[in-house]
């Protein structure tokens, strides 16, 4: 029996730990000042944890008043002491003692601020914080956070308390003081210290070249940069010396001084929006942004502004901002945002011009995927003729990468088209649409870039199927009548009908396919990137030997081509790799990994067919290749513009207006015109 008593009562309390919901006598009787700093603030944790739990406390409020549940504990709180003076100085002391002996350089410095100077840096300093243990002899506030507040929505109750009891914390911390310990509070001693590092990290950034060049100041000391560590000085120096006016006069001076960082900024990123995105100057951008709003919420609590509930709030923030640096995802998310912008824009202007939207146009995207399909019929046969040579399959992927870029890099040249291509650049496009179908008349706008769009894909998947299926079959028919036999084996031609089938794992590769056709399109808005970010169209039509060697104008043409071309170019190349490469990887790792583009598969469908002539016709086998060459073209299709439009609407900022008003209106046009998921009207453009 007195085993299962302990065990419950273990249990309980273990229970209780877990919930915030440990006895407030035992927090409050068991603190000493004379305990390890370590102790003491896995102490202040637990009280802090104990007044923020939202369960409302079983004790009276005051007639007539309705507070937050934190509230009314934190009262209860203060009450208890107030009941028990032992107690009270006990708890007084080792507040204070805590809050001389941590560390508040690295509370307000560090604490929910990115440390490392680099993106990947900071990346990985996030995943080792989630996966290692701790310092526990560190004099850090960050863990007294962390571990009272689980997340940023617990810190609302900081900013709702009133000043009577806000008044009534700071009378506890002061209690049985005297004038013994007059810089006792290592918060208010060290936070003048803290602005000044903040500012001059700030200003080191600021005034280095990758910024300067993009602000635009003709002078180094225009910048708004220069000067700056010396205004936090002023300001640190008068806050020391406890001279109001002075303080008042620097104080003013740095916050328009850091109103002028803030627009600064602003040009960095409007320059990065227009000429290519760093991700190194976006993450040392967001760096200085959160070192910039906590400069400002030291400076204000320095001066003092907003009283006792302005640093309440400035608690609530710090909060949520150690809360937040702990996240990896956000990390990734904000400072990809802009680059991903800049790649959607890309492929915005490039998947514009992959839009039918009237007869002409559309018949123009026909006769351009037609000529991608004859274009596919030598790449589909040079592929067979790869596969017949049993090559190892680290040279086969290597052979299909080269065969597939070729063929790409032919069709942008030659001006054709490959269908399932269009989707990740198309989307980007239909992505813009909806940034503004809040506007009058936006729903409809969006919903003829739907239709238009999905016109062209129907023309662009006709054009390929109608070219690409004839050609490979009269190939076929003359190395007949010159050789006598068909060009594939009979035996190679059973294999490519079972790998083609519906039945087997055809749907599966197909996807995947598409999240490949979606890659190369986020590696041809990179390249478009980075050579704007280099200024590679200036520094090639000058360069010095190759203006020698082909003349001034000539430098200045292949400099233009490379700037229209370069995106086109390294999505095709990356595109020939990935699925050449996929099933070369796959095998290396024993993995299931293969390819499924409905262009080539429709090109290696009829070379299998015209093998065995007419009678396979009335195969299953054949008829199940069909129904996955069907497969593929909804799934190639399907995959890459869903995740081109999620990056899309992601990178933009875009939330889908009236996302039922949208649908609606698809639908509605869909029942009333269903053809022009076909054919275009007659008018238009």
């Amino acid at each position: 029996m007195g085993l299962l008593q302990g065990t419950a009562a273990g249990f309980r309390r273990w229970r209780d730990s877990r919930s915030g919901r440990t006895a407030l006598d035992g927090l409050l009787s068991r603190t000493s000042p004379t305990d390890p700093l370590e102790v003491r603030l896995d102490w202040l944790a637990a009280i802090v944890r104990w007044v923020g739990r939202p369960a409302s406390l079983e004790t009276p409020a005051s007639a007539g008043v309705s507070r937050a549940p934190q509230a009314t504990r934190l009262r209860h709180l203060l009450n208890v002491l107030d009941r028990n003076p032992e107690w009270k100085g006990r708890v007084a002391r080792t507040l204070r003692a805590t809050l001389d002996e941590a560390d508040a350089l690295e509370l307000f410095c560090e604490t929910g601020l990115a440390r490392e100077p680099s993106f990947m840096g900071e990346a990985l300093e996030r995943l080792f914080h989630r996966l290692l243990p701790t310092d526990p002899n560190r004099r850090d506030l960050a863990r007294v956070l962390l571990a009272a507040f689980p997340g940023e929505e617990s810190a609302a109750w900081l900013e709702q308390l009133d000043e009577e009891a806000l008044a009534r914390v700071a009378g506890l911390l002061a209690f049985e003081l005297g004038d013994s310990r007059p810089d006792w509070n290592g918060l208010r001693r060290d936070l003048p210290d803290a602005l000044v590092y903040l500012v001059s990290e700030i200003a080191s950034v600021g005034l280095s070249s990758s910024f300067r060049r993009r602000i635009g100041a003709v002078h180094f000391r225009e910048l708004p940069f220069y000067g700056l560590a010396a205004a936090a000085e002023d300001v640190a120096r008068a806050a020391r010396a406890d001279d109001a006016a002075a303080l008042a006069d620097a104080s003013a001076a740095l916050g328009h001084r850091l109103a002028s960082v803030r627009h600064a900024m602003a040009a960095v990123h409007a320059h990065l929006d227009q000429y290519g995105v760093s991700t190194r100057i976006v993450y040392e951008l967001e760096r200085m942004a959160a070192q910039l709003s906590r400069s400002e919420l030291l400076l204000g609590r320095i001066t003092d502004a907003g009283g006792p509930p302005a640093t309440a709030s400035a608690l609530a923030r710090l909060v949520r901002d150690t809360i937040e640096s702990t996240r990896i995802a956000g990390l990734l998310e904000r400072n990809s945002r802009l680059l991903a912008r800049k790649v959607v824009d890309r492929s915005a202007e490039t998947g514009a011009h992959y839009i039918a939207r009237n007869r002409r146009e559309y018949f123009a995207m026909f006769r351009s995927a037609a000529g991608g399909g004859f274009v596919t019929c030598v790449t589909a046969w040079l592929k067979l003729g790869i596969g017949l040579l049993r090559a190892p399959p680290g040279v086969e992927g290597i052979l299909a990468s080269l065969n597939y870029a070729a063929s790409f890099v032919v069709l942008q040249l030659a001006h054709f088209t490959l269908a399932t291509k269009q989707p990740a650049m198309t989307a980007p496009a239909l992505a813009r649409r909806l940034e503004r179908a809040h506007e009058p008349g936006g729903v409809g706008a969006f919903v003829d870039e739907a239709f238009d769009l999905l016109r062209s894909q129907a023309a662009s998947i006709f054009g390929n199927l109608a070219t690409v299926v004839p050609s490979v079959v009269l190939v076929d028919l003359a190395a007949r009548w010159a050789l006598g036999r068909p060009m594939l084996p009979l035996e190679k031609a059973g294999e490519t009908l079972g790998s083609l089938s519906l039945l087997g794992p055809t749907p599966f590769y197909a996807a995947i396919t598409g999240v490949l056709l979606f890659l190369s399109s986020l590696a041809a808005g990179w390249a478009d990137n980075w050579f704007a970010l280099r200024d590679l169209e200036l520094g090639t039509a000058t360069n010095r030997r190759l203006v020698a060697a082909i003349g001034r104008a000539r430098a200045a043409r292949w400099a233009r081509w490379l700037r229209e071309n370069v995106s086109g170019l390294a999505g095709n190349v990356s595109l020939g790799f990935l699925l050449g490469m996929t099933p070369a990887v796959g095998h290396a790792f024993a993995l299931p990994l293969d390819v499924r583009h409905v262009t080539l598969s429709a090109g290696f469908l009829a070379a299998s067919a015209s093998a065995f002539g007419l009678p396979v016709l009335r195969s299953a086998p054949f008829w199940w290749a069909v129904g996955g060459i069907a497969s593929m073209a909804i799934l190639n299709v399907g995959v890459s513009f869903t995740l081109a439009l999620a990056t899309a609407v992601r990178a933009q900022g875009l939330r889908a207006p009236e996302r039922s008003e949208l649908r609606a209106a698809f639908w509605s046009r869909l029942r009333r015109r269903p053809s022009d998921l076909v054919v275009p009207e007659e008018t238009g453009g």
